[in-house]
């Protein structure tokens, strides 16, 4: 499911999993009850199924994967090696971290993780470490930890460093663009864009100074891809001529970045509207665009029809002209002549064969079907069966998971892993298929074969993918498993059965049967007594009674939209904000008629512009996603009510904003009640001409607060209102 969320004048997409973490999904629901209440798909598969043409000298993307980790070796390793800023007191320690990074930024499997690589920052670090390549590294686990604040000076140190070094100026280049992505996401506009420029004019001098070998055509694009995807137009236009003008530059990598450039155009000046709502000058200029894009790609595939770049690239512009299509199809079919897995042009047709570019679901579990059949599991290739089913549940709406719930998917679901387990890849990729399969298994509901392939699975890398397939973390699936299929599996399937279905008071005391059973795991265990707690939660929610908004240092139950969160002492939740403020949400429906009440802080940059915090409610199940959001401005002081619901627009208030400031904000079906520091601020006000249906959320933040600024709530609690406030 697809949320956006409008705060600020600003549109945010919130992309929601179709599992619940430490959850049982409908389609499981389903699954314990029997199918008979889901409606099937219109056809189930029955005749012979032809698997896709993959061709016989392609490549596959792990061997892609290999040639990007020897660039990065070949210029971060040996370079160091040869002119890197070298001590005893940290050599071994600095090596080892560029070693990790190498791996990183190219994303083999077997890489390290973000936390090991962390720690040997802190390590080089700590041993006074000055090379400023090596600083760079440390630079980029800080930012990726979340520690902004200490990363940007040591990136902005080694890329003064490494302009002076003889390092190869490509590693310059990529110091200039991380710190202008981060700078834009953090809305420093002003640093970004100067180093955009820089980041942009060192990446030509190392392009045209021959930093790339001929055959890393394709290494290039992926460093191009990877480092300017934020870059405004204007830099990417400027680099694209930079590019073609390069006498060391292979004319198709020109060709792919403007072709992939004229085609962000084209969506640009079409818009996200309806096709019906897109006014004739952009379609006009949408069409222009993507003539361009298909004039170059094309170019660029006949000139290089052994790279999957072009070909992928054209389904998108075949698909933006037609809809889905046979042409589409015979670019996918181009594409994986080249590279039998290639992510991009699987992806990128599966979305295109959603019904609303004229596909199908049928199309799509078909087509996943094609992909297992071939056999080849030395590729990714047949693991796109099991992310058909996942784009299938992601467009969905309604009945996710019918497919997942064929006997034949079952069927298929264990042929695929089954095929890659006795596969000749590496070890560290069987281990990582392995803990898919387990997911597969709990995902579907076979608890029993999802706890014995979750006791052999080799805990390491596949969390990340496992959570965008399945929508929950590897352990808390493993947990539930245990629950679900161990000593006390029958009370724990008809308590979550309860608790599903909203009963909350039979829920707790199903859930407090369920924890007095011997011999459940310590992991299930707390599974169940974290439900119980849901289940009294709710219970007291409904009565009427003030109740405490869980918080726990993992945010469990909070969906984080916008800026970095953490739970701090004193049992603050604190926020910096990113490009579009700091904004997080609680994931409980509170339903229409609720109150909410807390303390907030912020400390907003002495030259934000309008810096504000406070609260919102959310209706995420309404066609466009809508809020209201109360929010309070300490160097206007001033309040404000804004809202996307029937009258659009803003209404500000005179208010007295702390510091430090208790808020209470009342939602009764279509009108506001808000105070501050105890003093009405709003009383029964209108925003909207009906009362909607569906879940609504609430969530806090803040934004405009600028550079360095923190947003702090604690003492949140809600009630369920019963008489208009």
């Amino acid at each position: 499911m697809r949320r956006a969320l409008l705060i600020g004048g600003i549109l945010v997409v919130l992309v929601v999993d179709v599992a619940i973490v430490l959850g049982v999904t409908r389609m499981v629901r389903a699954a314990r009850r029997g199918i008979a209440d889901l409606e099937p798909p219109a056809h189930e598969a029955t005749g012979r199924v032809e698997a896709i043409h993959i061709g016989r000298n392609a490549t596959a993307e792990r061997d892609f994967r290999q040639r990007v980790l020897e660039f990065n070796l070949r210029t971060m390793v040996e370079a160091y090696q040869q002119v890197g800023d070298r001590s005893p007191a940290w050599d071994d320690t600095a090596l080892h971290l560029l070693r990790g990074y190498a791996g990183a930024f190219a994303r083999v499997t077997d890489r390290p993780t973000d936390s090991a690589l962390l720690a040997d920052a802190n390590k080089a670090l700590a041993a006074g470490c000055t090379d400023p390549l090596v600083l760079y590294c440390c630079g980029a686990a800080l930012q990726t930890s979340g520690d902004e604040a200490r990363a940007e000076p040591l990136l902005t140190r080694s890329l003064e460093g490494l302009r002076k070094s003889r390092y190869p100026r490509i590693r310059a280049g990529f110091a200039a663009l991380r710190l202008a992505n981060m700078n834009e996401g953090r809305g420093s506009r002003r640093s970004a864009a100067t180093q955009w420029q820089t980041g942009r004019d060192l990446l030509a001098e190392a392009v045209a100074d021959g930093a790339y070998r001929e055959g890393e055509e394709r290494v290039l694009l992926f460093h191009l891809e990877d480092y300017v995807e934020e870059m405004p137009q204007r830099e990417r236009s400027q680099l694209y001529q930079q590019l073609r003008a390069a006498k060391n530059v292979d004319p198709y990598v020109a060709a792919v970045f403007g072709g992939k450039m004229e085609v962000n155009a084209a969506w640009d000046a079409r818009g996200d509207d309806w096709a019906s709502e897109v006014t004739e000058e952009g379609w006009r200029a949408f069409s222009q665009h993507l003539a361009k894009a298909e004039e170059l790609l094309t170019e660029a595939w006949e000139a290089h029809p052994e790279y999957p770049e072009a070909p992928s690239e054209m389904i998108r512009v075949s698909s933006g002209l037609d809809g889905y299509s046979e042409d589409a199809r015979m670019w996918f079919d181009r594409a994986i002549e080249a590279e039998a897995d290639s992510y991009d042009a699987y992806h990128t047709l599966l979305w295109f064969m959603c019904p609303r570019w004229g596909g199908s679901h049928e199309e799509m579990y078909q087509f996943g079907l094609e992909c297992a059949k071939t056999g080849r599991f030395d590729t990714e290739t047949p693991l796109w069966f099991v992310r058909a089913l996942w784009e299938i549940s992601d467009d969905l709406e309604g009945n996710e998971n019918k497919f997942w719930l064929l006997p034949q998917t079952r069927k298929v679901v264990r042929e695929v892993f089954d095929g890659y387990a006795s596969s000749s890849l590496p070890q560290v990729e069987k281990q990582r298929l392995q803990l898919l399969h387990a997911g597969a298994a709990w995902y579907i509901g076979d608890y029993e074969e999802a706890n014995a392939l979750f006791e052999r699975v080799t805990w390491g890398g596949g969390a990340a993918e496992f959570d965008r397939l399945y929508g929950a973390f590897p352990r808390a699936a493993r947990a539930e498993s245990q629950l679900f299929s161990g000593p006390a599996a029958a009370d724990a399937l008809h308590a979550q059965e309860l608790l599903d279905d909203e009963a909350w008071q039979e829920a707790a005391k199903a859930y407090a049967s369920v924890i007095s059973h011997a011999g459940i795991p310590a992991s299930a265990l707390a599974i169940a007594k974290e439900r119980l707690a849901k289940a009294r939660w709710h219970t007291d929610y409904e009565s009427g009674k003030w109740v405490r908004l869980p918080l726990e240092p993992s945010l469990s139950g909070w969906d984080v939209d916008n800026g970095k969160w953490s739970v701090e002492a004193g049992g603050w939740l604190v926020g910096t904000p990113g490009r579009e403020g700091a904004w997080i949400m609680r994931d409980t429906d509170l339903g229409p008629r609720a109150e909410f009440r807390g303390t907030m802080e912020f400390a907003p940059a002495e030259d934000a512009d309008y810096p504000a915090a406070g609260v919102y409610f959310a209706w995420p199940d309404a066609e466009e996603w809508e809020f209201v959001s109360f929010m309070a401005s300490i160097p206007r002081q001033k309040a404000r009510l804004r809202t996307n619901l029937g009258e659009r627009g803003e209404r500000f208030a005179p208010a007295e904003v702390r510091d430090q400031n208790t808020f209470a904000v009342s939602l009764w079906d279509n009108t506001i009640t808000a105070s501050l520091n105890g003093k009405p601020v709003y009383k029964g006000t209108r925003f909207r001409t009906d009362k909607g249906e569906g879940e609504v959320l609430a969530g806090v933040g803040s934004e405009r607060g600028g550079d360095g600024a923190v947003v702090r709530f604690r003492d949140m609690e809600v009630r369920k209102l019963t008489q208009r406030p």
